[in-house]
């Protein structure tokens, strides 16, 4: 069975498997392929910003831009969700437009032809 990633990126479709963050920052094997990875990887970007002289308060901010991420990016399978339901809903109301057309000329017909009586024939 495939283990599914958690991580960000994976997500996001690229091809980076959680495993390779538990290997390169000496993590937790246990977070591996759980959403416990993001909050392991928050922290060591966190602590990187503190490291590289970042002041607290941006390194709290930075660290939560990148956790609110999540909630602003697609993913590519929600662009494909998406996709299909743009084309299931386009479909659905060319359907009903052909409808409405088809109604409108019967209507059109019907008008024009007591338009015909009336002229022709009188009320």
């Amino acid at each position: 069975m495939t283990k599914k990633d958690y991580n960000y990126l994976a997500l996001r479709g690229a091809g980076i498997k959680d495993e390779e963050y538990v290997e390169k920052y000496n993590l937790d094997p246990e977070i591996a392929n759980t959403p416990k990875i993001n909050d392991a990887m928050l922290d060591i970007v966190y602590q990187e910003n503190i490291d590289a002289g970042i002041p607290e308060k941006q390194a709290e901010a930075i660290t939560e831009v990148i956790s609110n991420i999540d909630q602003h990016v697609a993913t590519k399978s929600d662009i494909a969700r998406l996709e299909d339901k743009i084309e299931a809903n386009t479909e659905r109301l060319e359907d009903k437009l052909d409808n409405h057309i088809k109604w409108m000329f019967t209507i059109s017909g019907a008008i024009f032809l007591l338009l015909l009586k009336l002229v022709f024939f009188g009320s």
